[in-house]
């Protein structure tokens, strides 16, 4: 990381095109770049490895090939969680948000705020994290097609065709999910590291190996600094509150502005938890109890779970259900 560090990069990351804004000594640039690699690779190269910092969001897929293109440059880069970069422009006084204006803002928490650089993952938790994430992906489409397949089945008049189609589509993803879950099982084999992390989240009642592998490959590319908070509010875990004044308007709620990957595989297990597990059956009751309805308490104990499998991740220590809930 440059000592004095005098040029200061900030990028809005898209899907398609990243926005970028440069202050090299005072002077301010702004420009766009797609996100083939070949351009990135030239953007790259008009960067001081001696003197630059960059910033950048945390924006699915899309930020990450650029992240390590920079840090295997030799280029300091910090990325950050969106909802950080959503507060730092309203502590500018930011009104309006545009991708350009993002970028800009992204500059100046290069030149302003403290600088924490990224540390690119290992390939193959990369490449295992690609795998869960189409697990992750798939296990959607098959509770899709499951739904289909029962709404036609619950029908006198359907189409025997259509259901023989999603019965064979549902078929296929079966299969290759199963086939996912086999790669990603010999990429475990092959770390000791994979190995011993996935035997310490299997401890966990409720949750079965095939909902830990997507929920394993999203933590483990997060910083270990990160704290239990961090981490929930990185998955959209957190609760928002709709507060003007002294009065709270609407009920509080997930805010869903995070990571879904890291999110999505809580939500089934917990059914699953609340029925086998008798200290989280009777957290879940005792919320009910005071007044939350059942969405929020499954809510509540996917934070309280998350927090406790990032506790794992971090500390490399066996998942302990009796460290999450405070004794009666």
């Amino acid at each position: 990381m440059p000592n004095d560090p005098t040029q200061f990069v900030g990028i809005d990351i898209g899907s398609k095109a990243h926005e970028v804004c440069v202050v090299d000594r005072g002077k301010t640039r702004k420009r766009s770049i797609t996100s083939n690699p070949a351009d990135q690779a030239r953007f790259i190269k008009t960067l001081d490895p001696a003197r630059c910092r960059v910033v950048m969001e945390a924006t699915g897929v899309y930020h990450l090939d650029l992240a390590i293109g920079l840090a295997e440059a030799g280029i300091a880069v910090m990325v950050i969680n969106p909802r950080t970069a959503h507060h730092f422009m309203k502590a500018l006084g930011k009104r309006s948000s545009t991708d350009a204006i993002s970028a800009q803002a992204l500059s100046e928490f290069a030149q302003r705020m403290e600088f924490k650089p990224w540390t690119p993952p290992p390939p193959a938790w990369l490449e295992f994290r690609a795998i869960a994430r189409q697990i992750n992906r798939l296990k959607k489409d098959e509770t899709k097609a499951k739904n289909r397949i029962h709404a036609l089945e619950a029908t006198h008049n359907h189409s025997s065709l259509i259901l023989r189609d999603e019965k064979d589509g549902l078929r296929a993803l079966s299969q290759r999910i199963e086939r996912l879950l086999e790669a990603a099982a010999e990429a475990i084999d092959q770390s000791e590291e994979l190995k011993r992390l996935l035997g310490h989240l299997t401890v966990a009642k409720g949750f079965r190996e095939a909902s830990i592998i997507p929920i394993l490959g999203e933590l483990l590319l997060l910083p270990r600094t990160m704290s239990g908070k961090q981490c929930a509010s990185h998955a959209g875990l957190d609760v928002r509150l709709r507060r003007s004044g002294t009065s709270v308007e609407g009920k509080p709620r997930l805010s869903k502005a995070g990571n879904a990957y890291l999110r999505a595989p809580f939500f089934m297990p917990m059914l699953s938890v609340i029925q086998h597990e008798p200290r989280a059956k009777a957290h879940f009751e005792r919320l009910v109890a005071r007044g939350k309805t059942r969405k929020q308490a499954i809510g509540a104990l996917m934070r309280k779970y998350l927090t406790g499998f990032w506790s794992v991740i971090r500390y490399d220590q066996p998942f302990d259900t009796g460290k999450l809930f405070a004794p009666e």
